[in-house]
């Protein structure tokens, strides 16, 4: 799940170029609309490339499989016995479903709620714009100032609304990189993530049906956490997620031509959204390696005593062979 990590940045360029977009404004001026303040921004060819080669980089992983170290016996031993150790304080059987759909519908509040919730603001400062450091004439100073632009601009965006004007966008015959950026948020923040909680709840309820205990073959034990790890791999509200705190914290290199990003609550909900998801996909994954490495410790314990006791028959002969 590494590679999805090299994609934070699209997901904060969508956002920033819709509140940049947000920035136009319209007056009214001796009882003519005029357009104060014009906020262009466009997605260009980069964008393209970049959100290209992070999708199919992050897809791409699915394919590569890390081969297994190898371990005796009583180096699994070792470990199951620090694995119980460690998992002593987790919940199974009934209490993780409950635990699971508990955390299921708070993920599935705090979800909605964030999405509708302003997550990052911009405003715009009049002062740098002014000679000697910016392109307006002082002389200019007071009529601008009566337009009341630092007022106007004040804006912010919520990850939906965002969706909204890139669906909107898209309808009205948007370019290919609308079309990216809304398939992006819809499908690899949103969808994903909803997905992959639903199959951890599925997951949940094969533990405690004792579903995994009855096959046979180890491969086809965890289907549900298979899907899971895939879905984990392809979601991406935590990319988003940091992509937009980065964002914030970087935004201070653009207060001196007078633009200001601020933080809105509706990132710290999204954020206890995706812990919620976090904290399920470790309840429900902990438990069931286990029960694949002890089903992978049996052979290991099996070749071993056949190679101690292929050891005795060498030694008895040999004693014979020497009297």
């Amino acid at each position: 799940s590494i590679s999805k990590w090299a994609s934070p940045d699209i997901f904060a360029y969508v956002i920033l170029i819709h509140l940049v977009r947000s920035l136009t404004h319209e007056i009214d001026f001796w009882g003519m609309p005029m357009e104060a303040m014009r906020g262009v921004g466009e997605l260009r060819l980069g964008f393209t490339g970049f959100a290209t080669f992070c999708v199919f980089s992050t897809i791409a992983t699915l394919g590569l499989r890390t081969p297994d170290e190898p371990q005796d016996a009583r180096e699994m031993a070792t470990e199951a016995g620090a694995y119980q150790r460690c998992l002593s304080w987790c919940p199974s059987g009934k209490s993780l479903v409950a635990l699971v759909c508990v955390l299921f519908a708070a993920f599935a509040v705090l979800l909605c709620t964030g999405l509708q919730m302003p997550c990052m603001a911009l405003s715009v400062s009049m002062e740098p714009m002014y000679e000697p450091n910016g392109p307006i004439p002082l002389a200019m100073k007071d009529m601008v100032e009566s337009f009341q632009l630092e007022e106007i601009s004040k804006t912010d965006v919520s990850m939906w609304a965002c969706i909204t004007e890139l669906a909107s966008r898209v309808a009205q015959g948007g370019g290919p990189n609308d079309c990216i950026a809304l398939g992006l948020y819809v499908v690899f923040v949103i969808a994903f993530t909803v997905l992959d909680m639903f199959v951890l709840v599925i997951g949940a309820f094969q533990q405690h049906s004792g579903i995994w205990g009855d096959a046979t073959d180890s491969t086809h034990r965890f289907s549900a956490l298979g899907v899971s790890h895939a879905l984990k791999k392809l979601s991406m509200m935590d990319v988003a997620l940091v992509g937009l705190f980065l964002i914030l914290c970087c935004g201070s290199v653009y207060e001196k031509e007078g633009l200001s990003l601020h933080f809105r609550w509706g990132l710290f909900v999204l954020f206890c959204a995706e812990a919620c998801h976090y904290l399920t996909y470790f309840l429900v994954s902990r438990p069931a390696p286990q029960a694949s490495r002890q089903a992978a410790a049996k052979p290991a314990e099996d070749l071993e005593d056949n190679s101690s006791n292929r050891e005795e028959e060498d030694s008895s002969s040999m004693s014979g062979t020497v009297v």
